[in-house]
C-alpha cells in the first residue's frame, strides 16, 4: 500500500539503520494509507519495541531500538485484547468523530474458549476527506455476566489533519 514504485528493498534484504524502505502513499484498492511490516530476528517475528517473539513467555526482554529512539517511539502493543474469551464473553468495538457521534460499532460475541481473538470495525468514506479532528476508538471485554462487568477497555485516538484522505 505504499506509493507506487516506491519500494526500495526486497523480501529478506538485511537493512541498515535509518535506511528508507519506500515512500508513504496509496496504490491498490486500500482505504488508507497504512503499512503491514514484519520484523523477523534470527528468522522468528519479533515485537521490537518488546524484544518479544511469537510465543514468547511473560518476562522482560531487550527492545531493539536504541534508547534514544525509543523514548520517541510511544509504544502501542499490537494486540488490543490477550485476556481469554469464554462463551458468552463480547468484544465490542466503537469510533467516534470529532463531534462525538459513533461513526461505527461491531460487538462480536465469543462462541467458544480461546485465548486471543481478531476483530476489526471500519466503514467506507464515502466523502472526499475525512473532517479534521480527533477521532477515537473503543475496544470492550465484556463478560457474560449481561454486560455488568467489564474485564477491559482500550482505546486509542487519530488526530486528522485539513484535506486528508
Amino acid at each position: 500500500h505504499l506509493r507506487s514504485g516506491s519500494v526500495r528493498v526486497k523480501q529478506s534484504e538485511q537493512v541498515a539503520l535509518g535506511q528508507p524502505l519506500g515512500l508513504i502513499g496509496l496504490s491498490g484498492l486500500t482505504e488508507y494509507p497504512h503499512l503491514h511490516i514484519t520484523v523477523r530476528r534470527r528468522g522468528k517475528t519479533i515485537d521490537p519495541f518488546r524484544g518479544e517473539t511469537e510465543g514468547t513467555e511473560c518476562g522482560s526482554p531487550r527492545p531493539l531500538w536504541r534508547a534514544d529512539i525509543a523514548a520517541r517511539l510511544p509504544y502501542a502493543p499490537g494486540a488490543v485484547y490477550n485476556a481469554g474469551f469464554a462463551p458468552g464473553d463480547a468484544l465490542e468495538l466503537r469510533v467516534t468523530g470529532p463531534d462525538g457521534r459513533t461513526l461505527m460499532e461491531n460487538r462480536v460475541p465469543m462462541d467458544r474458549r480461546q485465548a486471543r481473538r481478531f476483530a476489526a470495525v471500519g466503514k467506507r468514506n464515502t466523502a472526499q476527506s475525512w473532517a479534521p479532528g480527533i477521532y477515537r476508538g473503543e475496544a470492550r471485554l465484556v463478560r457474560a455476566d449481561g454486560g455488568r462487568s467489564v474485564a477491559s477497555v482500550r482505546t486509542a485516538e487519530i488526530e486528522v489533519g485539513r484535506g486528508s484522505r
